[in-house]
């Protein structure tokens, strides 16, 4: 039996309320509206040539930076140091609509640090929530008093009137004057901290029909709990879960997603995407997420990263039905099924991009979710000290390397991207998600701009379009030949650096170099991501058409000696172009070369997606693709880490 690599391309021609003490210096969104703009207008002001203050000018894995000790190379990249995330702020910074499902362990609710970072980017459903309440000239007002609300329904944007500071953005700082929810007994874990906890323990038993709010009788975080007015199962905005206020919790089946053991990876995990900006303290910077302005939909799946993969498949059909843009799921689970895979068609197919790790051991097993089709998996690159080569001379000079596969970061045939980052596939797979918020932000900006096309109502650019944006502006990592001439961020103008020396693979000790090589390698997929491009790429209308193949699955076996017709099932589309062609390629093995690519098929000029069979291998084609790989012929390079 053969193990087929498959690839498929394709060619186009109010009021100010009082505010707890950790939002000092603070702004969600950031940059906020200028005096008089409209604050709902998120594509006129959502972006910033400067950075905010809690940004690291020497953080690799956000800047944009060249590191003048590594040599300037095409295999270095030219020695920039990260992903260019600063560069993409400069395009947009996120939107308080796009919003990040975090499927994970949870939030603290009780970390201080993690909520002067997080607790105004969580999301806050409004259908299940009455308005905000707050004293003005010595009278208490309700929000919204005399305005027909639109019906309570899961994922209909928040009336403005919920809105009573008038930032653009319905989060908690909109309840810190209400009353209700300042009562000492309420603020459960961080006494004088304003948290969206607050919300669910005071709100989980409001009737909107009512218009009643009753208590707890039990008010413990995860115990059974009854309310006084009989609201406990009331389900506000009618999608199947009961006063969903800020996620949901699929492990313990309760409306918060509190994490109870303080594991802290979730947490982890929405700060990478979603952290706060420009909130820096005197003794603590903080953190900022890669999509600053984007909201963050905690889901807690299990108690660690670890997980049964159906509470996954069910956060992820929840957050799709809630409007997310983008899961992120840092996860290993302990099993998989049919209805995860089903689960991330359902959120493919509604545009929503599952970005998954590769998980953490420096191996090329599966890991689930990470191996369904459809997803947009990354893994780790990390700095190192490393006896690089002068480009000219040779000799050998100490430096960095900002390449370097982390080693706690798996590979394999279904790596995207190589993401900058310290804490393994999981840190990558944060990083990762709050860049695709950002694509998916500017994607928005340019259809509220009339410069875009939406893909589908309510859908600014499909899953499958902003995987190949991802995917194509990745910068290659080729440590094989290294033999083209690279321009980083080449999306703006910058100097071309030479090539480096071949094979460089023994400047760092074995397991730190990986047999990278032109073009997509299962090590670094298709390289390193590079946010600015991302962005820009969309800016500059240069969204990709769309090629996915659906069938032989994922590392299935094409065995020509019991069958001899192998039918390729997929996705092309070209929406954003008159017409196109498409092309079906196969090669053997789970890294060939771009010159062992042989084409089985070449379409006609189509003008309309097609879904279903895109042509049908024979056993012929197989057989010759394996027959042009053999250890006689093939003249590539062996990778002198092999063994590891």
């Amino acid at each position: 039996m053969a193990k087929m690599v498959r690839r498929l391309s394709v060619v186009v021609a109010v009021l100010g309320v009082a505010l707890s003490p950790m939002t000092a210096a603070a702004s969600m969104p950031w940059p906020q509206a200028p005096a008089g703009q409209d604050p709902y207008a998120y594509q006129d002001y959502l972006h910033s040539p400067t950075p905010p203050n809690d940004f690291d000018p020497n953080d690799f894995k956000m800047n944009s930076a060249v590191d003048p000790s590594v040599p300037p190379t095409a295999q270095e990249l030219g020695g920039v140091m990260g992903p260019a995330v600063d560069k993409a702020w400069h395009v947009t910074t996120g939107r308080p609509d796009v919003r990040i499902a975090v499927l994970d362990s949870g939030i603290e609710w009780n970390n201080a640090g993690a909520m002067s970072d997080l607790r105004k980017k969580v999301y806050l459903n409004w259908s299940e929530l009455p308005p905000p309440q707050y004293t003005a000239g010595g009278t208490l007002h309700t929000a919204c008093a005399g305005v027909a609300l639109p019906a309570r329904h899961a994922n209909t944007p928040f009336p403005h009137c919920y809105d009573i500071n008038g930032d653009g953005v319905f989060n908690i700082d909109d309840y810190a004057g209400d009353p209700r929810v300042n009562a000492p007994a309420h603020s459960l874990f961080l006494p004088g901290v304003l948290t969206p906890e607050d919300l669910i323990q005071v709100f989980s038993c409001y009737d909107a029909a009512t218009n009643t709010l009753g208590q707890f009788t039990n008010i413990t975080p995860t115990g059974p709990r009854h309310c006084s007015n009989g609201a406990e199962n009331v389900d506000n905005d009618g999608d199947g879960f009961s006063h969903d206020i800020a996620g949901w919790n699929f492990m313990e089946r309760t409306n918060d997603p509190y994490d109870e053991p303080n594991y802290g990876h979730g947490t982890g995990e929405a700060r990478d995407s979603n952290a706060e900006a420009n909130n820096a303290q005197p003794t603590n910077r903080g953190d900022v997420g890669t999509c600053p302005s984007c909201m963050v939909m905690p889901l807690k799946v299990g108690d660690s990263f670890i997980a049964d993969v159906n509470d996954f498949a069910q956060a992820s059909l929840f957050a799709t039905d809630q409007g997310v843009s983008v899961i992120q799921e840092a996860l290993g689970t302990l099993n998989h099924s049919s209805l995860g895979q089903a689960a991330v068609d359902y959120a493919y197919n509604h545009g929503v991009v599952v970005v998954a790790s590769a998980a953490d051991e420096e191996a090329g097993h599966h890991n689930w979710p990470s191996s369904y089709n459809h997803t947009l998996v990354v893994n780790s690159i990390r700095s190192a000290e490393v006896a690089n080569s002068a480009p000219s001379t040779g000799a050998p000079q100490p430096g960095r390397s900002y390449l370097v596969l982390n080693g706690c970061t798996n590979f394999g045939g279904h790596t995207i991207v190589s993401v900058p980052s310290v804490s393994c596939s999981s840190e990558a797979t944060g990083k990762a998600a709050g860049m695709v918020g950002l694509v998916e932000s500017e994607a928005r900006n340019q259809v509220a701009l009339g410069k875009l096309k939406p893909y589908a109502p309510g859908i600014a650019i499909s899953a499958e379009e902003a995987k190949q944006i991802v995917a194509g502006s990745a910068d290659d990592l080729d440590l094989e030949d290294a033999a083209s001439p690279y321009s980083p961020n080449r999306c703006e103008t910058h100097p071309v650096y030479p090539a480096g020396p071949p094979g460089n693979f023994t400047s760092l000790e074995g397991g730190e170099r990986f047999h990278s090589i032109a073009g997509w390698d299962q090590y670094t997929g298709y390289g390193r991501v590079n946010t600015n491009c991302m962005v820009r790429a969309v800016l500059n209308g240069k969204v990709p058409p769309e090629a996915a193949i659906n069938g032989p699955g994922w590392f299935s076996n094409l065995d020509t000696a019991t069958q001899q017709s192998f039918p390729i099932t997929g996705h092309v589309a070209a929406s954003r172009a008159g017409s196109y062609t498409y092309k079906v390629q196969i090669a053997y093995g789970v890294q060939p070369h771009e010159s062992d690519w042989s084409t089985v098929y070449t379409s006609t000029e189509q003008t309309q997606p097609i879904d279903g069979t895109l042509t049908t291998l024979t056993g012929t084609q197989v057989d010759a693709a394996m027959a042009a790989y053999t250890p006689a012929t093939y003249a590539h390079a062996v990778d002198p880490n092999g063994a590891q």
